[in-house]
């Protein structure tokens, strides 16, 4: 026997409000979600990836090892930060075809390789604050189509040459606060839409010859508050598009000028806080950057009066003196 119920609006309601405990508002239209886990937060919020509000389902720091159970199938974002959860408790999550975001931060997760299905719909996941030490071969596999990715504040050491292989959509990788020593080429070769790479706070002493060269498509670099003290000639070759680059507080003694100028599209260059000493006849030459930033430098004792030369590329006179910016030496002027 083949049963059909024509409702109106007004019973409608009743029957959401009998199956689910939800009233839903006069007309009839529903509210979203229909029911909400036990201990989360439902409705729809914006993210740091979206200014547009998605259906969101906030389950942080209520003692989870999985994600709920009972999740609405149209949700597209999922906080499950500062929990338990485990990794291998993720493949649960593979029927949920519309969720883009996933936040799994601060969740003691050590690994990875217990992520055994592909989650196709994801565009931005965040796994800050975890334990990660190491991003082993084809470690986001299971996320192809990542346009976002955060992995900051973990204790990550080293990155296999083939840890993102496959992120052909990746436009931001947030690698910051880590304990990452060097950079490699390798990274970069499946990477072909990066725009924004941020690899400050970590322990990087030395940028080699080309270790950018597969990176052409990046226009802002941040490698703020590493260790460095040399950067060759080189390091900065093949960043054709890089239009902002930031070496703010390193160990550097002398203005990269050689490697800089192989930055033909640099806009914005930030070098505060490092500890140069001197600044020679055009030690700050031929350069096409807009705003140059250098304050803050505490051990800075001499600045040759052409020091600053060729530094507007609408300018094609190499050797006239050069309207700089104030340079600051603990707070004050020089």
């Amino acid at each position: 026997m083949h049963l059909t119920i024509y409702v109106t609006a007004g019973h409608l309601s009743l029957i959401y409000s009998f199956l689910f405990g939800v009233v839903l508002p006069p007309g009839g239209a529903m509210a979203w979600p229909p029911f909400c886990p036990e201990s989360c937060v439902c409705g729809l919020q914006t993210s740091s990836a979206s200014p547009e509000q998605r259906r969101t389902v906030e389950c942080s720091s209520i003692g989870l090892t999985s994600p709920p159970s009972n999740l609405t199938a149209d949700v597209e974002m999922l906080m499950l930060g500062s929990n338990r959860i485990r990794p291998d408790s993720l493949n649960a999550l593979a029927n949920y075809v519309n969720m883009s975001e996933l936040n799994i931060a601060q969740n003691h997760i050590y690994g990875l390789g217990d992520i055994k299905v592909v989650l196709s719909s994801l565009l931005y996941v965040v796994i800050d604050g975890n334990e990660l030490d190491y991003l082993a071969n084809k470690s986001f596999w299971w996320a192809p189509h990542l346009r976002r990715l955060s992995v900051r504040r973990n204790k990550i050491e080293l990155i296999h040459a083939e840890a993102f292989v496959g992120l052909a959509d990746l436009r931001i990788l947030d690698l910051s606060d880590n304990r990452l020593f060097s950079v490699i080429p390798e990274w970069f070769r499946d990477l072909v839409s990066i725009d924004e790479l941020d690899l400050g706070q970590n322990n990087i002493h030395v940028l080699r010859d080309g270790v950018f060269r597969l990176a052409t498509t990046l226009r802002s670099l941040d490698i703020s508050l590493n260790q460095l003290q040399h950067l060759y000639d080189g390091a900065f070759g093949g960043l054709k598009s890089l239009r902002k680059l930031i070496l703010q507080g390193n160990n550097l003694k002398q203005f990269p000028v050689v490697a800089l100028r192989r930055l033909a599209a640099l806009r914005e260059a930030n070098l505060n806080r490092n500890p140069f000493q001197a600044l020679y006849t055009s030690s700050v030459s031929d350069l096409s950057v807009a705003t140059l930033s250098m304050s803050h430098m505490d051990r800075l004792q001499f600045i040759d009066r052409r020091a600053f030369s060729n530094l507007d590329p609408s300018q094609p006179t190499r050797n006239a003196p050069q309207q700089i910016p104030e340079l600051h030496r603990s707070g004050s002027v020089l």
